[in-house]
């Protein structure tokens, strides 16, 4: 299970992470293999793991707007992006 916190003083989310036994025991191992603590270990997997979702957002946008070129002009759809983002309700800022 991973909860998350509001960002702390310095703007950093914090994370409560609880894992399971074995997961542990493997973290720890892989830890002390690259010469690294549990927590390192996690956070770069954590980071990786952001970076390649970040990618695969980017690939599947990248498609969906191919297609969508694919029926329109570059500057209608630019046009019709513009017109959505000026109509969405604004977020409630904290």
């Amino acid at each position: 299970m991973i909860t998350t916190h509001y960002p702390d003083t310095h703007h950093q989310v914090l994370l409560n992470v609880a894992i399971p036994p074995a997961a542990h025991t493997a973290l720890t191992a892989a830890a002390h293999r690259r010469g690294q603590t549990p927590d390192r270990v996690l956070e770069l997997a954590l980071h990786r793991a952001l970076a390649e979702h970040a990618d695969q957002e980017t690939d599947r946008l990248a498609h969906d707007i191919r297609r969508l070129l694919a029926h329109t002009t570059p500057a209608g759809l630019l046009s019709a992006v513009g017109h959505v983002l000026t109509r969405l309700p604004e977020s409630p800022t904290p």
